[in-house]
């Protein structure tokens, strides 16, 4: 057998953590709708947390721009900040809800 590489190593863990963090994101929102506030939310995260999940907790920004990178979206987030809805105050919440 190869040896494996660290990259290797690190997605597995990465995989399991974005497949907990994803929930959150979308849960009792309107996955079918066009417009991003509406089908995604935005979870309050800590320094460490938005990085542990990769900004991912500013979903609506996400959604709302695709195309910005990671590093940009809390700027984006800030611009669009009076259409965001924020339903989570923390994953943890939002995993109690």
């Amino acid at each position: 057998m190869g040896s494996v590489d660290a990259d290797t190593c690190c997605l597995f863990p990465a995989a399991i953590i974005n497949f907990h963090s994803q929930p959150p994101e979308h849960f009792d929102c309107d996955v079918s709708a066009t417009d991003a506030p509406a089908k995604s939310r935005t979870v309050r995260a800590g320094r460490f947390a938005a990085w542990f999940v990769n900004n991912d907790n500013l979903h609506t920004s996400h959604h709302w721009m695709p195309n910005v990178p990671i590093g940009r979206l809390p700027h984006v987030e800030a611009e669009i900040g009076d259409l965001v809805v924020e339903k989570s105050t923390s994953y943890r919440a939002s995993y109690k809800e």
